[in-house]
């Protein structure tokens, strides 16, 4: 989006505005190639000082010299140093891998009508299964019952009909947007984290975990509801990694992540070795993560046997429909 509709880019780095033109990629190139520079003026200067101040090192005592070594110093004393940047650092994020293997399939709905009681069924027959290294991609027009799917995958809604077989050590994280609402007011961050952790565990241990989860010490106290959206959302999935669940079931869960922070989940769930499932509007996110897709669409749940850019020209030629 920002690629393809702005014409400038502002960004705030380092407590400085800079504005330059052209969408995302553009800023990022720019902002490469000034690092580079910099990079290259601090060498060439670094190496001056150290010239420079060899030579006052070896002639400062001699009397023919001074002059000439106190020259020097003073050129030394009105060189400005050329400081780099240090990169602002994302805290990544993490997702342990789970605890024993299990067999395929960990997961399958059979025939399953799923819905919210009598008079609103949102699908039937439901028929999907789920194995442990599947990546898989959610996609459907909103209203289609995307978050119905999956809240019945994770048992957060029981099935209207038909049967859900689960392996009994099964573990499920499930994040929904809905749940920035269910942490808890007035608590703090080490609050949550504590309540998480097995009883007994000591405060110094909850911090340690906190600050993986990307809050450190000055920012471990800070009670949730004072947390931006972006924040919350790392808290929320930070607390559901602790239980290492088999399966990853995320709805939506970028909306509220800066451009870095989806990156570095992009590579945390990649580097997750169980299951994930995804509800996206982020098409770069889908891309970058599942290798299957099933479509929720017209009542019905099914494996899509095609890709995005498929899924994409099916959803055009319906609206030119």
């Amino acid at each position: 989006m920002l690629n393809r509709s702005v014409t400038h880019t502002l960004a705030l780095e380092h407590q400085k505005l800079t504005i330059t033109t052209g969408g995302y990629d553009a800023w990022l190139k720019l902002r490469a190639v000034k690092a580079a520079q910099l990079t290259a003026q601090k060498a060439k200067q670094d190496a001056e000082k150290a010239h420079l101040q060899a030579f006052v090192d070896r002639f400062k005592a001699k009397a023919s010299k001074a002059r000439q070594a106190q020259s020097r110093v003073k050129m030394l004393e009105k060189m400005q140093d050329i400081a780099i940047p240090i990169a602002e650092r994302t805290t990544p994020f993490s997702f342990p891998a789970p605890k024993g293997k299990l067999a395929p399939p960990m997961l399958e709905l059979d025939d399953a009508n799923l819905g919210y009681g009598e008079g609103a069924q949102i699908l039937s027959g439901v028929s999907l299964r789920l194995d442990p290294e599947d990546r898989v991609a959610i996609v459907g027009a909103n209203g289609q019952g995307k978050t119905t799917l999956v809240k019945s995958i994770a048992e957060r809604l029981p099935l209207m009909a038909g049967k859900r077989k689960a392996s009994a050590s099964l573990k499920i994280g499930y994040f929904s947007q809905d749940q920035l609402d269910e942490l808890t007011a007035g608590e703090t961050v080490l609050d949550h984290v504590t309540q998480k952790l097995p009883k007994g565990t000591a405060q110094s241990q909850a911090r340690g975990k906190a600050a993986q989860m990307g809050f450190p010490y000055e920012k471990v106290e800070t009670r949730v509801e004072k947390l931006s959206g972006g924040e919350k959302v790392r808290l929320l999935l930070g607390l559901m990694s602790i239980d290492k669940p088999h399966v990853l079931i995320l709805d939506e869960p970028t909306s509220h992540l800066d451009i870095d922070s989806r990156e570095a989940l992009i590579y945390a769930l990649n580097d997750f070795p169980g299951a994930v499932v995804l509800i996206t509007h982020d098409v770069y996110l889908a891309e970058a993560t599942a290798d299957q897709l099933w479509l929720v669409k017209d009542g019905r749940a099914k494996n899509y046997d095609g890709d995005l850019r498929d899924y994409k020209k099916l959803v055009m030629q319906a609206d030119r429909a």
